[in-house]
């Protein structure tokens, strides 16, 4: 039993650690524009001067967009929802397996009957966790900036934070 909790311990994090900052993670943002447009786009860098956003279907494409013109953007992390799957899946089993190792302690304890029900009620626990998990990953954050460039200059600090360059654009 410890093998197998040991052996998936180790796939989740192998899973987990294959996806680095580095190699998928970045930010996505669908910014609704004063003029009725919409952008779904890849977020690179706000700052004073406004926001800096690359486009997903073309990666050659980066434009950059005034507060004055952004009525709201809703940012999330590209990979939150299979991490946030990935995660309730471990919690739920983990919960499913406890509760039915607890409650099918008939006379049994330890024998193969006890550990297949506490297995079945895990792995019932771990696809309830993981769809509770992807459902929660695929809420953004939203930031209503109304056009305000006073509203956008108080929300800037935690619009900072999703920065992928740390440097100012200028065009």
């Amino acid at each position: 039993m410890r093998i197998f909790l040991a052996v998936f311990a180790l796939l989740a994090a192998q899973q987990v650690s294959s996806q680095s900052v580095k190699q998928r993670h970045f930010y996505t943002a669908h910014v609704f524009l004063r003029a009725g447009e919409q952008h779904y786009t890849k977020w690179i860098h706000a700052d004073s001067s406004g926001v800096t956003l690359q486009s997903l279907s073309d990666t050659t494409q980066i434009f950059h967009l005034r507060a004055e013109d952004i009525l709201r953007i809703d940012i999330r992390s590209s990979n939150a929802s299979t991490r946030n799957a990935l995660y309730g899946a471990i919690i739920g089993f983990t919960i499913g397996f406890g509760t039915g190792w607890a409650s099918y302690s008939d006379g049994h304890d330890g024998d193969i009957n006890q550990i297949g029900r506490a297995a079945g009620t895990g792995l019932l626990g771990a696809f309830g966790g993981a769809f509770l998990g992807f459902v929660s990953g695929s809420f953004p954050k939203t930031y209503r900036i109304l056009g305000q460039p006073q509203q956008y200059n108080r929300q800037l600090p935690k619009l900072a934070r999703y920065n992928t360059l740390k440097r100012s654009f200028t065009f």
